[in-house]
């Protein structure tokens, strides 16, 4: 399987970037203002470390699932989460009934000044597979359903899906893979995602039929995703 990373990636000591954050699906993405520009920036975590600043309201049990969650990249990676103490680049975790989404990547930060990423979780993204999923986005990773080469695995009926919600199967250009395609990767969309009509709105491509029900999965992370995970962290 593969996962994708815009390029190209724009690093804390390059002077004079400018940038603006732009919500595509379920993902916050930094995006480049220079004039004749339109490229998304990714930076990965220093040191793999994601330190997240928790409501204060949150039930102990969410917490503890949050970190099960994460603990599932760890154990294919040197990615890990921790509770923010006073790290300078950290996420803060929102509740609000806006959906689940995170900002991809670690962002764009000129040091020292302090950046915060986003992740949300509303009351129906508390689901292991579903955290690990957008922890995903936070690494780096775009869905594997909106890799540059997707055509040549899946098509997308784009009569089917709810207008609002295309954005999440825009495919993405300038994104660079870094394992094969993965139809189990937990970075991928069912069938059926965001349909407005009982119709699939992703279908694999001839000789791909057998993957029909099998993507979009969200139990645990497919062995791309642990190959994927490595390379990156």
């Amino acid at each position: 399987m593969v996962l994708a990373l815009f390029i190209p990636w724009v690093h804390a000591a390059d002077e004079g970037a400018n940038f603006e954050t732009i919500r595509i699906g379920d993902m916050l993405m930094d995006r480049t203002t220079e004039k004749g520009s339109s490229d998304y920036i990714i930076k990965p975590w220093v040191g793999g470390k994601i330190a997240v600043k928790f409501p204060s309201s949150l039930d102990p049990a969410k917490k503890r699932m949050f970190f099960e969650a994460c603990a599932l990249w760890t154990a294919v990676s040197r990615l890990y989460c921790t509770e923010r103490v006073d790290e300078v680049n950290y996420v803060v975790l929102k509740l609000k009934p806006a959906g689940c989404f995170a900002s991809l990547g670690a962002g764009w930060f000129p040091m020292p000044k302090m950046r915060k990423r986003i992740m949300n979780l509303a009351p129906g993204c508390w689901t292991r597979g579903i955290i690990a999923h957008e922890i995903g986005h936070l690494m780096g990773f775009i869905h594997e359903h909106q890799r540059s080469d997707r055509d040549g695995y899946i098509k997308v009926h784009r009569k089917n899906v709810i207008f609002a919600t295309l954005p999440n199967f825009f495919r993405m250009p300038t994104a660079r893979t870094l394992t094969p395609y993965d139809f189990l990767s937990i970075m991928h969309y069912p069938k059926w995602a965001f349909s407005k009509n009982r119709s699939d709105t992703i279908t694999p491509q001839p000789g791909y039929e057998g993957y029909l029900n099998l993507m979009g999965q969200r139990i645990s992370l497919s062995p791309g995703d642990a190959l994927a995970a490595r390379r990156l962290y």
